[in-house]
This record gives C-alpha cells, structure tokens and sequence, in this order.
C-alpha cells in the first residue's frame, strides 16, 4: 500500500478553553482550525477513492476521523527514543531547576508556567528548550513578573542535551493544552523524572 503518515493534528482544543492561549494564540488556534478542517475530508475523500492507501495514525482522534466502513488503520507513534538506556535514572531531587523542552507556540502554554514560576517563593530556574513564534512574548511575560533571571531560554538543543538537563532537573514542566505523542513526557517517565502537569479546570 501507499502509506499516509504518521498524520497527528485532529485533535480541537473547546472552544471555551481558547481564551487561555491569549489573543494572539486564540487567533492563531482559529486560523488553523479554518485552514485544515476542509482539507481533512477532501484527503479522507482520496483514501476512500484509492483501497491502496493505508493511514498511519498517531493518535485515536486521527484513527476515528480516517476511519470508515469496514476499513481500519493503525495508529504507529511517531516517538521513537533510540538513546534512551536503562542504566540512566533521574539522580538529583535538590536540584535548583525544572526542565520544559518544546516548540514555542501558544498550544503550548508555556506562559502557565511561567507564571506558576512566580508564585514559588525561592530561587528555583526553569529551564526551555526549544524555539517558536512565541519566544519574544514569553520573554516580555518573565519580564512582566519579575522572572527574567530565572527564565531560561535555551533555544535548538539536541535530544541527548535534553535528556541530560531532564536528569538534572526537579522535574519536567508540561503546561500543554494539547498532545498526542509527547517526546518529553515518554522519556521523563522511562527515567523516573518527576513530572510536573498544568492542568485547566472548567466548570459549566
């Protein structure tokens, strides 16, 4: 067969949780919800059309939408971890830094954790690796609440920099609205790093 993937990104944030991304992650979230959602019949159109396609699916929400008929197809993660080895464990628990690594976008919701930084009374770091559209915005947001020192931002690393940080860390900070495959958070479980989540309660 012709193999499709692995296709992630059918998941929706509610929409009564938009506005924790902010106005400009709002629009961002809206503009990608306009442009994709047309596209997604019309590529699921074609694998109707054509039997020999098979989708690989790296979550269950793309799984159900490809999904039809008498036709399933599989859902293959798109986490591979080849450096990950057993003899490694998370050491140091007086740690003076939490660890965060991702792209940063407002799906991320690193301005979460930035502000939960400033709720904690001592000298505690967080460290970011990682680059997106909304570094400039993070930064003005650490500045803002009197954090910038203990904000850092560390751009593209490798994932074996990243590891070891992870190591090295109290934790592994994870605000995101949304995920289907979390590199971070597979690898801060296979070494026993704690790992700390944001998590958004909404009532009706």
């Amino acid at each position: 067969p012709m193999l499709w993937g692995p296709i992630g990104g059918a998941q929706k944030i509610p929409f009564r949780l938009l506005h924790f991304l902010g106005f400009a992650g709002s629009l961002s979230e809206i503009f990608r919800g306009v442009i994709t959602s047309p596209l997604r019949p019309f590529n699921k159109f074609l694998v109707i059309k054509r039997s020999n396609i098979l989708v690989l699916c790296s979550n269950d929400a793309v799984q159900s939408f490809f999904s039809f008929s008498k036709r399933e197809f599989p859902i293959s993660s798109n986490v591979s971890l080849p450096c990950l080895t057993s003899g490694e464990r998370w050491r140091d628990s007086s740690s003076n830094y939490y660890f965060a690594a991702g792209r940063l976008i407002p799906l991320k919701n690193w301005g979460l954790a930035i502000k939960s930084l400033a709720l904690i009374r001592d000298d505690s770091l967080l460290i970011i690796a990682g680059s997106g559209t909304s570094r400039k915005r993070l930064e003005k947001l650490a500045v803002s609440l009197n954090v910038a020192e203990r904000v850092i931002f560390l751009g593209q690393t490798t994932q074996a920099q990243c590891i070891d940080l992870m190591l090295g860390s109290k934790g592994v900070v994870f605000p995101s609205l949304r995920d289907s495959a979390s590199w971070s958070l597979t690898e801060a479980a296979h070494y026993g790093v704690p790992i700390i989540v944001g998590l958004i309660v909404t009532g009706k």
